[in-house]
């Protein structure tokens, strides 16, 4: 019996001392070059605005920038009801593709600006806020489910086109409040739409994903 462990240690220790061999043969020793160069790692640099990298002329050549960010209206993805604007998002995809850049953008609901509403007029009943004493600002009504279930609509529906889009980085969701920051701050009239309606729209997003490759 002593012996059949005296063999089966052996026999260990000579693994042992064959792979710590294999290791050391195999070992690859790097030396980085010193470099001054600012690195262009994803998502790092300037974040180019409403323009790819190749149309910002404040863009210096030396920034780095690997993210195309926008901001868009309900209205102007989904100009017609159950029709998304593929023709538009797609332009824009291959003019980042073709700066070097992902698209990141938010879909928004809310608008302060008189005249400019970012929902489509087909989605439903509208509420008439007020904004710092200005107004009345049209914005839907959430709370209303042809409003909501028509947003939803979108939501899954853009999800299932775009999920997954190798030119993707992100989509934001601003389908509640000012801007698509969830809150109407400055507004005496409106409140958010109730918290079970704000939990559909973030549970909507989540399966949507609508995430980048």
């Amino acid at each position: 019996m002593m012996f059949q462990r005296t063999v089966q240690f052996i026999a260990i220790c000579g693994l042992l001392a064959w792979g710590a061999n294999l290791c050391a043969e195999e070992q690859i020793v790097v030396k980085p070059e010193e470099t001054d160069e600012i690195l262009a790692n994803p998502g790092m640099g300037w974040e180019t605005f409403h323009q790819t990298s190749k149309q910002d002329k404040n863009l210096p050549k030396w920034i780095p920038s690997t993210i195309h960010y926008a901001r868009w209206g309900w209205e102007e993805l989904e100009p017609q009801p159950g029709k998304l604007n593929t023709e538009f998002l797609d332009k824009v995809l291959k003019e980042t593709h073709d700066s070097g850049q992902k698209l990141a953008f938010r879909v928004m609901c809310c608008s302060t600006s008189k005249g400019r509403p970012y929902h489509p007029k087909w989605c439903g009943k509208e509420l008439q806020a007020d904004y710092e004493g200005r107004g009345p600002f049209p914005i839907p009504d959430m709370d209303d489910p042809v409003v909501l279930n028509a947003h939803l609509d979108f939501i899954k529906r853009l999800g299932e086109k775009y999920d997954g889009h190798p030119d993707i980085d992100h989509i934001d969701l601003g389908s509640i409040g000012w801007w698509g920051e969830w809150h109407l701050s400055g507004s005496t009239k409106c409140k958010l739409p109730t918290l079970e309606n704000r939990k559909k729209v973030r549970i909507s997003a989540i399966g949507g994903s609508c995430r980048g490759g």
